[in-house]
């Protein structure tokens, strides 16, 4: 049987689904992994880009 704080954790767990916007235009100019990092960001919103 569950806890009600192993309950809590549970319940506050991320999902990684993709809830954001899909991207329309991808800029030539960019490298591979600007271009990883700028649709992974654009799909899920929660990446931190510098």
């Amino acid at each position: 049987m569950k806890t009600d704080y192993q309950k809590f954790l549970e319940q506050k767990q991320h999902s990684a689904s993709d809830y954001g916007i899909k991207p329309t235009y991808k800029s030539d100019q960019m490298f591979d992994f600007q271009k990883y990092v700028s649709n992974t960001q654009s799909k899920r919103q929660m990446c931190g880009i510098p």
